[in-house]
């Protein structure tokens, strides 16, 4: 079965590198904060926590 990504989702999953923090990645993308923590959150409830893992929770 396919699950359906939102754009910042998807952006997500194709720019982290083991290690990031949220805050690295928001600014990578050129997205608040927030809006990539909420994608991480939605990725995880998912069931894709093995990509959203990849990123660390601190700030």
């Amino acid at each position: 079965m396919y699950e359906v990504l939102d754009d910042t989702a998807a952006q997500v999953i194709l720019t982290i590198e083991s290690g990031d923090s949220i805050r690295r990645v928001a600014q990578n993308l050129h997205r608040p904060y927030e809006t990539v923590r909420q994608a991480v959150n939605r990725l995880e409830e998912q069931g894709t926590s093995t990509m959203a893992s990849l990123l660390s929770t601190s700030a």
